[in-house]
């Protein structure tokens, strides 16, 4: 388990704020998740108009809001091939993780899950950062991939960190497709109208769960 100082540095902020306002915001995207799904374990993108907007951050903090309430839990997946950060951010060592999953035909899936240091919160990392994410992200392993994720955790929210919507970025895309729902994240200040509307075209209307204004 983390201690106060470590969630601090590592923007675990839930664990600490989880009977404050901020807090709420988490439980308040949580509860609509829980009453939009029409499945125990919903696949939900997570993705920022632009980089380092805050996509990470928010999935991180609402996995902990599944996570740290007894009978629940959650999986993240950090599908950020190019520059991934959860698996640092909840310091966990990893050899293997969703890169290398999607290019090793002997991998299984139990070989990229890991426990973390929060209850009832597991991960599958990243893996080997590559630039070949796209090629990756459209293959038929990717897609079953989700399929036995899904299979193997019925009651699970399972959380996927999208790299940005930058200039209609094809990674996002693809995850759009993929996922079952998206929460589109707005860095306070930095996003106008128009970039916006661009970002919220890659969408399928019903599957966007909401937007999320992220000013930490």
């Amino acid at each position: 388990m983390f201690k106060n100082n470590q969630l601090d540095d590592k923007k675990i902020i839930y664990a600490q704020m989880k009977h404050s306002a901020f807090a709420d915001s988490f439980r308040e995207i949580r509860t609509k998740l829980l009453q939009t799904a029409k499945k125990a374990n919903p696949l939900v993108m997570v993705s920022s108009v632009l980089p380092q907007g805050g996509a990470s951050f928010i999935a991180l903090n609402l996995a902990c809001a599944f996570a740290f309430e007894r009978e629940k839990r959650a999986l993240l997946i950090d599908c950020n091939l190019r520059q991934p950060t959860l698996a640092q951010r909840l310091d966990i060592s990893v050899n293997l993780g969703l890169s290398d999953y999607l290019n090793q035909s002997g991998l299984k899936f139990g070989d990229i899950i890991y426990t973390s240091n929060i209850p009832r919160l597991r991960l599958i990392p990243a893996g080997k950062p590559t630039s070949a994410s796209t090629e990756l992200l459209t293959s038929l392993r990717m897609k079953t991939l989700l399929e036995e994720t899904c299979y193997a955790h019925v009651h699970w929210p399972i959380i996927l960190d999208s790299p940005a919507i930058t200039n209609g970025s094809t990674d996002a895309r693809i995850l759009a497709n993929l996922c079952d729902y998206a929460l589109l994240v707005l860095p306070y200040g930095k996003v106008n109208q128009e970039l916006l509307q661009q970002a919220m075209a890659i969408f399928d209307y019903n599957k966007l769960l909401g937007v999320v204004l992220n000013r930490w």
